[in-house]
């Protein structure tokens, strides 16, 4: 606590013995504009650097810049209509400091190099990607440096950050993430920020530091494209609501990687009264742990830097200079360091660090990159009508350019859009809703979750042998058409064939049976309403009760669903026959379909919550008792902390893999029973947004699923390790089946399947009512005959 103190002290108010005279060939500084930066940005750093004279400040009004000039020591002002330009004119000026508002970044900057200044420029450099090659270009022809002022850069903190990455010590980065917001109140309604005509905006703003810290952080890897973004106006003033105030992104990168940045100029109170804290960090998920800075923005107040390497203790670091004999003291602010970085790139001497043209010009590239991924995205019908896509823009253009249709349909609309862009003439009409929705433009990138995954697509040998016997057998459950019946059981069939690709024919025959019933049952269920969900499943375990033995249909009398001992029983107990019985199928089932009456009565709002539910209820489950399926194993293999952590794991990953791959299906009937839904609802942001969160998490699972693998020849004793290995691989081909079922069948992409497997581009489905589909008293009446129908193959 005294050392920060002292620190903040020094801050304020550097030791007297650091403040040194000026040098007769310092550098003399004139200041643009008398921005509210400058204190903190130039004039107190000035004070402890030799070489650094402050010279002259410009103002359009005279009054003030002469207030300036005396209470921060500048030696001269300008004021006036032409005060800027003539402070450029001044031929003692060497060096130009330009705090101006973004928008006129560009133009006073050229015309500074225009005088033979070198130019110290405020972050973001300019506008647009072009306008930053103009000024390097120029600064280039005449021998001049320019500095984008991303201070942090400079300071030890992020230094160190960037070398543990850069050494290896956590392995190669999976992800970044990085947020920067402030809360509400700090940009009051007639800042700067919010002016369209002066570049404002969240992404011009704190979010260009965000763009710049992904950056840095996973060089010398680039990005390659903006997967999503989406930006939120600034409602508090109507006059302003061409600017985001928020907007996030997620970024595709080199090697891999996946970056997700946002950024809030005003993030809103809780529940209107209470203020958010900023947040201020930066976070990489490697393969061998996380590393996180809190703080990066402005670390010489406070910050600390918290390594985890997987398996190993963390510990936290914190920087304030530089370990070897580098000029810098404690106290220095970021911006202290690049200004000592910033006259040693002058003086021809050598940075401790620097930020390249290039860098810059990259940074602008991916900051209109964001803006115009964002202006096709996102727009909220805040009551039913019509739903409109357009460029956004402005709330008044998209009316006017949209005919008086929409005037005349009653619908509002809040535009989510860009700060920046230009308002197409035409827009698109996509459908008619009946409630609220957030939605997106018609495409969207589908993320490949298994590009690492080793195991890979394959399929029983026995597929075609058995088909049309296991067709012929689903028939006569009638709940539907045959032509879908038998569409129906083709795709279990696959999902069965690429799940259990080395099962012997008698085997497999099992396992498809179960496939099939299983899908049949889960498309009449989708088809119902609750009530209808529970009475099929009442009629059906019914039924299968009696097929119990007495003792164990005694023991569930009042808990029909199976419960642990009874799925224990389906893993080691019967599953070590060769041949299945019937009572384990009964067992079997009955777990099955607990899920759809879960699902179709379960209403939750939490992502931990929803995943807590779908972990006891996922179909696929028990599903994973087949993969040892005539094989004499003991309790203790499969019942292992190793391999009942490798299940968990796989168990999260095809909850996480379904409920991406058919958020567009369940979107367009409205259903809200997703993780991408509740995230979207839960953390206000995209769908895109969402998708990548969940993808994320999904990549975390590869990756400790994998590393768990790593563990098995250091397994206990009591595990067998060749059945160890069948179980493991039996999970992989799981997870990789999954996948590929999800392409290959008709379920979420129709036929359009195997090409968006490959390319990866999804149009969004419009919302519809899906009503059509089998009418429920007949798949009731279906099910009381079910005792007549034959359940199980014989073995």
């Amino acid at each position: 606590m005294l050392a920060f103190l002292s620190r903040i002290q020094k801050i304020s108010n550097p030791p007297s013995d650091a403040i040194q005279p000026k040098e007769n060939n310092a550098l003399r500084f004139g200041c643009i504009g008398a921005a509210k930066i400058t204190p903190g940005a130039l004039v107190n750093p000035s004070r402890t650097h030799s070489e650094v004279v402050l010279y002259a400040i410009a103002a359009r009004d005279k009054a003030r810049a002469e207030g300036f000039a005396h209470k921060h020591g500048f030696q001269k002002s300008y004021g006036g209509a032409t005060a800027y330009q003539d402070m450029i004119d001044d031929p003692e000026i060497d060096v130009v400091y330009n705090p101006l508002p973004n928008g006129l970044h560009f133009e006073w900057t050229m015309k500074a190099l225009q005088g033979g200044k070198h130019v110290l420029l405020e972050k973001p450099a300019t506008n647009t990607e072009d306008e930053a090659r103009q000024i390097f270009s120029l600064a280039d022809q005449k021998g001049l440096v320019v500095l984008e002022a991303f201070h942090y850069r400079f300071h030890p903190s992020i230094q160190r950050m960037k070398a543990i990455l850069d050494n290896n010590e956590l392995g190669a980065i999976k992800s970044i993430s990085a947020h920067l917001t402030a809360p509400e109140g700090t940009a009051k309604s007639d800042d700067i920020r919010w002016k369209y005509e002066l570049g404002g905006g969240s992404t011009m703003d704190p979010g260009s530091y965000t763009v710049n810290v992904l950056r840095y952080l996973a060089s010398p890897y680039k990005p390659k494209s903006v997967l999503s973004a989406s930006a939120e106006p600034y409602t508090s003033a109507p006059q302003h609501k061409q600017v985001d105030r928020k907007f996030t992104a997620t970024i595709d990168l080199e090697h891999d990687i996946l970056g997700e940045i946002s950024s809030d100029l005003n993030e809103p109170r809780i529940m209107g009264i209470i203020p958010r804290m900023p947040k201020l960090k930066a976070t990489v998920q490697c393969e061998g742990g996380t590393i996180e800075i809190f703080n990066f923005l402005i670390p010489h107040y406070y910050h600390y830097i918290t390594v985890n390497p997987t398996g190993k203790k963390s510990r936290v670091e914190k920087v304030y200079r530089f370990a070897d004999d580098s000029k810098g003291e404690e106290w220095w602010t970021t911006y202290r360091y690049q200004l000592e970085a910033f006259v040693d790139k002058i003086r021809g001497r050598k940075p401790q660090t620097w930020l390249d043209p290039q860098d810059t010009i990259d940074n602008m590239k991916w900051i209109e990159a964001i803006y115009s991924k964002a202006e096709k995205l996102y727009f909220l019908v805040l009551f039913s009508g019509l739903i409109v896509l357009s460029r956004m823009d402005l709330e008044a253009g998209l009316i006017r350019n949209t005919s008086t249709a929409v005037m005349n349909s009653g619908v509002r609309l809040m535009i989510f859009g860009a700060r920046r862009l230009t308002l197409s003439s035409k827009c698109v009409w996509i459908s008619r809703c009946e409630d609220s929705l957030i939605g997106e433009a018609p495409e969207r990138t589908e993320p490949n979750i298994l590009r690492e995954w080793p195991w890979k697509r394959s399929t029983n040998p026995h597929t075609e042998e058995c088909g049309e016997e296991l067709r012929e057998w689903s028939r006569k459950f009638q709940f539907f058409p045959a032509k879908t019946q038998d569409a129906l059981c083709d795709a279990a069939l696959l999902l069965a064939s690429l799940a259990y690709p080395t099962l012997s024919k008698v085997q497999f025959r099992v396992a498809a049976s179960l496939m099939i019933f299983f899908g049949l049952f889960d498309d009449v269920s989708d088809r119902m309403d609750a009530a209808q969900v529970q009475i099929c499943a009442d009629m059906i375990m019914s039924t299968l009760r009696t097929a119990l033995p007495s003792e164990a249909g005694a023991q569930n009398e009042d808990q029909p669903m199976i419960a642990s001992g009874l799925m224990r029983f389906t893993y080691w107990g019967i599953l070590s026959d060769n041949n299945l019985s019937k009572n384990s199928t009964v067992i079997l089932i009955l777990w099955l379909i607990k899920p759809e009456i879960g699902t179709a009565l379960l209403y939750v709002s939490q992502v931990q919550t929803y995943m807590n539910v779908r972990r006891n209820d996922l179909g696929a489950k028990p599903a994973f008792a087949l993969i040892l399926m005539g094989e004499d194993v003991t309790p203790e293999v499969v019942d292992s902390d190793l391999l009942t952590s490798l299940r968990s794991c796989a168990v999260d990953m095809l909850i996480l893999a379904n409920d991406i791959y058919s958020f567009n299906v369940e979107q367009a009937k409205g259903d809200t029973h997703n993780i991408v839904s509740i995230i979207m609802i839960q953390d206000n942001i995209a769908a895109n947004d969402a998708i990548a969160r969940v993808s994320r998490m999904h990549d975390e699972l590869v990756h400790k699923f994998l590393r768990l693998c790593d563990d098995l020849p250091s397994r206990p004793e009591s595990i067998n390790d060749a059945m160890a290995k069948k179980y493991v691989d039996g999970l992989g081909n799981w997870i990789r089946a999954n996948d590929c079922f999800s392409f290959e069948s008709r379920r979420y992409f129709g036929k359009v399947g195997s090409r968006i497997q490959q390319e990866r581009i999804v149009e969004l489905l419009p919302r519809v009512n899906c009503s059509e589909g089998i009418h429920s008293d007949a798949a009731i009446s279906h099910i009381q005959a079910f005792p007549s129908q034959p359940i199980i193959i014989a073995v």
